[in-house]
């Protein structure tokens, strides 16, 4: 029995002792060099996908509660887990933060516990939850690549890897997974957010799209249709925020300029779309600066402009009842043709793709 009892407690020391190795907040470097000289590691085997998953989730799963029993010995740890759950919103908001700071990899419950925060815009404490959640995957949690599922990843055997090593592979990589699903929902939150009746809300939603995009190329394509749709908003302020917040995107990424083309071009060619919406769409593409190397674009941008000015000279097509009434008038005043003038809208549309084309041409 003692030598079981010293097996188990040299055992958990083991398990102890390996979670140094995910103190840094840099969990993508975790588990990366199985080798002690330095040399490259040698090529890892492969193993079937479903034994690889089954593997990284239960040495998560085994690690943070290893985790979790460690923490619970310190002081300070404990004081924050318990204002967690028990303090004031700000406090709350404050103590996940550092939560997650501490140790990524096993922090997701505190992240879930953010997101769910963040997602109820009813209540004050979600735009601090949320303002959290933006700081955390800029400056903590996204590396500076696209994140990938468990099922995108090389499924990787354990044999020929030091226990550990796998250990660290398997955590990372479940923690990755688990973080690629947590920023989608949070791109989610931010969508919903903009769908608010509070302008200050709406705001506040494409002002962090902005931010995330400029930051991290996670969910690009998501958070910039996010931006572009909102041109589509009822309130004017935050459909020039729009415009401002593209601006301050393109300037940081001028290499984006081809998908926030794209994007404005399939969101213009929406049905139904309002004259205003239309307006701000086109100011911002016949503003865009470009360089010598831009030739497709202002080539594309050129196509777009005419197509649009074409379609805003046409005549509008009349009803039975309006042409009728057309008859009647020219038959009473003696006019071979009644021209029928453009609104201040449709003129300040058209204005703009004329400069636009102006611009863009060579």
């Amino acid at each position: 029995v003692e030598e079981g009892g010293e097996e188990g407690g040299s055992s958990t020391r083991a398990l102890v002792e390996a979670l140094r190795a995910f103190s840094t907040p840099q969990w993508w470097l975790i588990g990366k060099s199985d080798s002690e000289d330095g040399d490259a590691p040698a090529p890892r085997r492969r193993a079937k996908p479903e034994e690889f998953q089954k593997a990284c989730a239960d040495r998560h799963a085994e690690m943070r509660k290893v985790y979790e029993s460690a923490m619970a010995q310190d002081s300070e740890q404990r004081w924050l887990r318990k204002v967690s759950s028990e303090g004031t919103a700000g406090d709350k908001v404050a103590s996940l933060t550092m939560l997650i700071q501490v140790c990524p990899v096993f922090a997701t419950g505190y992240i879930k516990a953010l997101l769910s925060m963040a997602s109820r815009t009813a209540r004050s404490d979600s735009m601090m939850a949320l303002d959290a959640l933006k700081e955390l995957f800029v400056g903590t949690l996204l590396p500076d690549r696209k994140l990938k599922t468990l099922q995108q990843m090389d499924p990787i055997s354990p044999k020929g890897l030091k226990k550990a090593t796998f250990t660290e592979i398997c955590v990372v990589s479940f923690f990755e997974d688990y973080l690629k699903t947590a920023f989608a929902a949070f791109v989610q939150v931010l969508g919903e957010a903009g769908h608010n009746t509070v302008t200050f809300i709406k705001t506040k939603a494409i002002r962090t799209a902005q931010e995330l995009l400029s930051a991290k190329p996670e969910q690009e394509k998501a958070l910039l249709g996010l931006l572009v749709n909102k041109f589509g908003d009822s309130s004017p302020k935050v459909s020039s925020n729009v415009s401002y917040c593209l601006k301050e995107l393109l300037k940081e990424h001028p290499g984006m300029k081809v998908p926030v083309v794209k994007e404005v071009e399939a969101f213009l060619a929406r049905p139904n779309i309002t004259q205003r919406s239309q307006y701000f769409a086109v100011l911002l593409l016949s503003e865009l600066v470009l360089s010598r190397n831009d030739g497709a674009v202002a080539s594309q941008l050129v196509k777009l402009f005419v197509a649009r000015l074409e379609a805003a000279l046409r005549k509008p097509a009349l009803t039975k009842k309006a042409a009728t009434k057309l008859r009647k008038d020219r038959h009473r005043t003696g006019e071979k043709q009644k021209w029928i003038s453009l609104s201040e809208e449709d003129n300040r549309l058209v204005r703009t793709l004329i400069n636009g084309i102006r611009r863009m041409m060579p």
